[in-house]
């Protein structure tokens, strides 16, 4: 069996992320980042179904580019999957309480636009459906 010289060698996806952003002139992406975390959170920008990288970017008042290569780097994944975090963790929160809302209800409250992007997305994140989550978690009395 062959395998390439490149998987033993060195990280991939670190090399080429590291390329990606060989020409921007963001200097700080880490202070950036923090800005952004710290909007992101404070005002729990993310349970807005209308949440996109030009939301952020025009309240920071810095360039679209340069907030989602701050998050891409600081955090090694995509803007959805960094806002879809925050949502997921929310979402957990819902799912646990003695009567829960139903699963396309806590999936609009925090954020989604379907319970389709809903489930995807907590599948990707938890290795679970939330229906299996709340089962795993919720304490039988």
């Amino acid at each position: 069996m062959y395998f390439p010289v490149f998987a033993f060698l060195s990280n991939y996806s670190d090399e080429s992320h590291k390329e990606k952003y060989i020409h921007s002139n963001l200097n700080n992406s880490e202070e950036l980042y923090k800005k952004i975390d710290e909007l992101v959170t404070s005002e729990k920008l993310y349970l807005s179904q209308k949440l996109k990288l030009n939301t952020i970017s025009e309240r920071l008042n810095c360039p679209l580019p340069y907030i989602s290569q701050a998050i891409n780097e600081n955090k090694k994944i995509s803007f959805t999957d960094y806002i879809n975090t925050y949502r997921i963790e929310e979402a957990k929160k819902k799912l646990l309480v003695d009567k829960p809302d139903t699963i396309f209800a806590i999936a609009i409250d925090v954020g989604f636009n379907s319970k389709t992007a809903f489930y995807n997305a907590f599948k990707k994140l938890t290795n679970s459906t939330p229906t299996q989550f709340r089962k795993e978690n919720v304490k039988n009395t």
